[in-house]
């Protein structure tokens, strides 16, 4: 059996270690230090609202970069099972198979946290039976007491357990059988902490008088999809989580190519801008080879005058050098000394690159190459045909009758030259 533990930082996306503050996303809150989450400043409040509750409160911008804090988080939980899915820049699923659930990894994993992280960070966690029970179970303790479940608090650090694991002592775990151990504890979940909904979607379930995820079994399945249609027929088997797994993501993949001199024989460091074209020549052929880009690159080096490191990620897939030079051009700049020890550029969160039909326009006797964009309103069909099969079309479509009749004409028309 494999245990789940679900759990999110708070307050690691930032830079400072006192003090209210808070990280934007296009003037929205992303992350908040513990003493403005005490004041009500959270995730999803604008920042016109958050200065408001909170007037001394300081803003940053998102970080280009995983926080190291986060990356020390990442590498302790893949020491204790291999089985481990990153979600975001904050949360994460871990899996760790065994016959009793692992009390005594996660105390220590919790205080191994406590050490590293500062006054203004933390994370709470959720140990379960499954990925959804484990999720379900800190999104519900955001909203109100988790009923039967053990909640424990290791110096700031938040730590939740199952009612199906909770019925011995820590000393002592015992799995419980019954309702508890199949995962019907969660039915009473709160339709607002159901988090696999939009937000929209769990407003329209309030209005028909459904707040907890237990209603849906006395909802029939065509009042259902009469309003929300034929995906709310999957809702269902939210009442049954006690299965399915994780999509294992850590470490991520990478490619990578390095320049190491030869003891004696640096490098001066005028010559990196060859050699990180050279090395990002050779790293974008991989990519082309293996049809994918980059959306985060990182360029390490090594000088008389110390180590570096830059990472940056951007929204599409970096695949071309030009855009890999561009990409790493401020870690090139900020690169000290007189002589070039080692040089490395990776490319990281590798997506597969979707092809793209172009066209060629002829003007005034020379080729240009035009890229077919396609319109919002064929973006709209195609998502609503492949919700709708055939529902929407270009055009009128002729029926049956009408392409007999026309099939009729044209065999007429073709035989009334051999008559005269």
């Amino acid at each position: 059996m494999r245990f789940t533990l679900f759990g999110f930082a708070e307050g690691v996306l930032g830079q400072r270690t006192h003090g209210p503050w808070a990280v934007l996303r296009d003037g929205v809150v992303l992350d908040a230090s513990i003493s403005a989450r005490k004041r009500g400043v959270g995730p999803g409040v604008s920042a016109t609202a958050a200065k408001a509750l909170l007037p001394e409160l300081e803003f940053e911008e998102e970080p280009v970069s995983s926080p190291p804090v986060m990356e020390w988080l990442w590498r302790r939980l893949w020491a204790i099972s291999p089985w481990l899915e990153t979600c975001g820049e904050t949360a994460f699923w871990l899996q760790i198979p065994g016959t009793q659930p692992p009390f005594r990894e996660v105390r220590q994993l919790l205080l191994d946290v406590e050490r590293a992280f500062h006054g203004e960070q933390r994370v709470r966690v959720g140990l379960a039976e499954s990925p959804f029970l484990a999720r379900a179970l800190v999104e519900w303790g955001r909203w109100e007491r988790v009923p039967q479940a053990r909640c424990f608090r290791i110096g700031r650090q938040l730590w939740l357990v199952s009612p199906g694991l909770a019925n011995g002592p820590l000393g002592r775990p015992d799995v419980r059988t019954g309702a508890a151990a199949d995962g019907r504890w969660a039915k009473p979940l709160p339709i607002r902490a159901l988090w696999t909904l939009a937000e929209d979607k769990r407003e329209a379930l309030e209005r028909l008088g459904i707040f907890r995820l237990g209603q849906l079994e006395r909802v029939p399945a065509t009042r259902l999809r009469r309003h929300f249609g034929k995906e709310a027929l999957e809702w269902f088997r939210w009442l049954e989580p006690t299965t399915g797994g994780i999509r294992v993501n850590y470490p991520r993949p990478q490619h990578g190519r390095s320049w190491q001199a030869v003891l004696g024989e640096e490098a001066a460091l005028e010559q990196r801008w060859e050699i990180v074209q050279s090395l990002i020549r050779d790293l974008t052929a991989t990519l082309e080879q293996a049809m994918c880009g980059a959306l985060r690159a990182r360029l390490e080096w090594e000088s008389d005058a110390g180590e570096g490191r830059y990472e940056r990620a951007v929204q599409r897939p970096l695949h071309t050098p030009e855009a890999w030079l561009a990409a790493v051009e401020p870690g090139m700049n900020a690169c000290r000394g007189r002589i070039l020890r080692r040089l490395a550029v990776y490319a990281e969160e590798l997506r597969p690159l979707q092809t793209v039909q172009t066209s060629w326009l002829d003007c005034r006797g020379m080729a240009w190459e035009q890229t077919r964009r396609k319109r919002s309103l064929e973006r709209w069909m195609e998502q609503i045909n492949r919700r709708y099969p055939r529902m929407l079309q270009w055009g009128i479509k002729p029926t049956f009758r009408e392409q007999r009749l026309q099939a009729l004409h044209r065999a007429l028309e073709e035989a009334a030259p051999q008559r005269n």
